[in-house]
Formats: structure tokens, C-alpha cells, sequence
């Protein structure tokens, strides 16, 4: 598995938000960011000063550890850690906040399994015979509509020799439309 801040397009927002939740709190992170969390009450509620907009009321911030949830009763605003951070950190693009919650955290993210690459080879080649397959179909209908000038040369050898040249000269427009028809 490679960290976040080596490879920028992890395997799914989902499967690296999950890895970042079990592997950082919102109590851990709003602690790291200053709030200094008390348990008032209810022992699965934390309370403490609002990180996300520095304010002064011990009770701003209520972090509910039993759901991983925070809510900040002077923002109005709440969420789950990646919320928290991106309230801290200003951040507005939720991917760009998970990848760098995930890079200051160390938290790894998750690899495509090793059958993902062989099927993903595998499709490319199939793409690539198929492709293939299309193109020599488009060629031998180019050379039958083009192809009649053909007829006009008399000499059997010369016509050999042009019948053969338009043929190689045919591909790449054929290798054009089977590229264009199989995009589509």
C-alpha cells in the first residue's frame, strides 16, 4: 500500500475514508487541534472549546465518541472526523481535505487487489484483438467500395502491385474507424 502524499488518486473516497475513520478519531483529532474535551454528562459526550472557529465557550463543541460525530452548537455545524477537519482546516473540496487528513494521520491508502491488475491486463488485451479484428473488417469494405479502380489497369502485374499498396495504404483508415466505432 502506498501513503496518500506518494499516490494522489487513492483507490476509492469511500474505502479511504473508512481507513481514516478507524484509524483516526474526532476525539483524537479535535484534541490534536486544541480542545481541551471534558466528559459532561453523558459519558459517551465530550465537550470543549470549538476548534473549528477558536471560540471561547468550554461547551462549544460536543464530540459524540460512541458515534464518531462532533457538533459545534456555535457553528451549527457537525459531522463525522472528515467534517471536523475540513471545518478546522477551512477546506471546502471534501477529497482534498480526506487526502490530507490522511497524509498528516499516516494512514495508508488501500490498494486495488492484485486480480483487479490481471483483469484490467487482461481487458486491454482483449480490447486490443478485438480492435484489431475490427479494423481488418473495415479494410476489406474500404478496399470493396474503393477498390474498383482497380479493374481499369491491364496489366496483371501492375494491378497486383496496386491492389496490394492500397491494401497496406487502407489501414490506418481502418485502424481510425474501428478506434472511433469501439469509443463510441
Amino acid at each position: 500500500m502506498n501513503s496518500v502524499r506518494e499516490h494522489h488518486r487513492p483507490y476509492g473516497f469511500k474505502r479511504l475514508l473508512r481507513a481514516v475513520a478507524e484509524e483516526v478519531s474526532v476525539e483524537r483529532l479535535a484534541t490534536d487541534a486544541g480542545a481541551d474535551l471534558r466528559r459532561r454528562g453523558d459519558a459517551a459526550r465530550l465537550r470543549g472549546y470549538g476548534v473549528c472557529h477558536g471560540g471561547d465557550n468550554p461547551t462549544a463543541l460536543v464530540v459524540y465518541t460512541d458515534e464518531g460525530r462532533y457538533y459545534c452548537f456555535r457553528c451549527a455545524e457537525g459531522g463525522d472526523v472528515l467534517d471536523l477537519y475540513a471545518s478546522i482546516h477551512g477546506l471546502e473540496d471534501k477529497k482534498q481535505a480526506l487526502i490530507d487528513l490522511a497524509g498528516e494521520y499516516g494512514v495508508q491508502a488501500p490498494a486495488r487487489p492484485e486480480s483487479w491488475h490481471a483483469w484490467d491486463g487482461e481487458k486491454a488485451r482483449r480490447r486490443k484483438v478485438l480492435r484489431r479484428a475490427l479494423a481488418e473488417a473495415y479494410r476489406r469494405r474500404y478496399f470493396r467500395l474503393f477498390g474498383g479502380y482497380l479493374a481499369g489497369i491491364e496489366d496483371e502485374d501492375e494491378r497486383r502491385a496496386e491492389a496490394r499498396r492500397f491494401w497496406f495504404e487502407l489501414w490506418p483508415l481502418a485502424d481510425s474507424s474501428a478506434k472511433w466505432r469501439l469509443s463510441r
